[in-house]
């Protein structure tokens, strides 16, 4: 007869359901803490923690795949930032400096649209002589106006000789710059809505700004011993267009000087 107290045999263990269960599962578990322990004690997760379990081939070094591009974009960022600072200080990549050089000196003359003037043309029965019958400067293009003249003395050019369509916006424009008397000229009318008076028009413009470069070639040659007043000509879209074949903006300038074959666009300076 066996004593109470012995203890029980694998046998007894395992025959009961519930005790075979509970053997075996201290039984993962314990090799479950086996297995931790054992990983945590592996070289290679010792050196890289949270490393997969894809090992690389010994002696090959380790692979950082964004590395060089990272260090491509630096060097790149690097280069520019030399660049821009070795730029020198008076740099004038548009060449505008130039641009308004050749107005002070007489050697260009400036076509100049009228200021911001909402809408197009003017309203029917518009009188030449009655601005409250045509399309007239904003708020913006009297601003826009005076910030013209104030580049214009910016840059030297304190007294012009200052001609100007009879239209009332072009007038406005042309008195709001500030750089001498105005003088209306009819050829800088605008022909927007009497083409017929397109050619005559363009060809008396021509011939205005030819005679006031003629004395800046005699100066320039020595025949003469200074060049004329800057010359502004306040006009419209159409017959800048008509004269250079450019299309400008409201407030722009477009310069324009002699050249082989006649007259040639030098430049065009942006509205403000």
């Amino acid at each position: 007869m066996t004593s109470s107290s012995e203890p029980a045999s694998s046998e007894q263990v395992d025959s009961h359901p519930m005790a075979a269960l509970r053997h075996r599962d201290s039984h993962h578990r314990g090799g479950g803490r086996r297995a931790l322990h054992a990983v945590s004690h592996d070289p290679a997760h010792a050196q890289h923690p949270g490393a997969s379990d894809r090992t690389q081939p010994a002696g090959l070094p380790r692979r950082r795949p964004f590395r060089r591009w990272r260090l491509a974009r630096w060097l790149s960022l690097l280069l520019a930032t030399a660049t821009l600072a070795a730029a020198p200080a008076d740099a004038d990549p548009s060449g505008e400096a130039a641009l308004w050089g050749q107005l002070a000196a007489g050697r260009a003359v400036a076509l100049l649209r009228h200021a911001l003037a909402p809408g197009t043309g003017d309203p029917p029965g518009m009188v030449l002589d009655e601005c409250r019958t045509q399309r007239n400067l904003s708020a913006a293009g009297r601003d826009q106006a005076r910030a013209i003249g104030a580049r214009l003395r910016a840059h030297g050019i304190d007294r012009a000789e200052v001609r100007s369509s009879q239209w009332c916006r072009c007038l406005d424009t042309a008195r709001l710059l500030g750089v001498g008397e105005v003088q209306p000229f009819p050829a800088l009318n605008s022909f927007f809505a009497d083409r017929r008076a397109a050619t005559a028009s363009t060809e008396a413009t021509r011939a205005l700004v030819l005679t006031h470069l003629a004395p800046t070639v005699a100066a320039a040659s020595g025949e003469q011993d200074r060049s004329p007043r800057p010359l502004i000509l306040v006009t419209h879209q159409v017959n800048i267009t008509a004269l250079t074949g450019v299309f400008p903006a409201s407030g722009e300038m477009l310069l324009v000087g002699l050249g082989a074959d006649g007259l040639e666009v030098r430049g065009r300076l942006p509205p403000p």
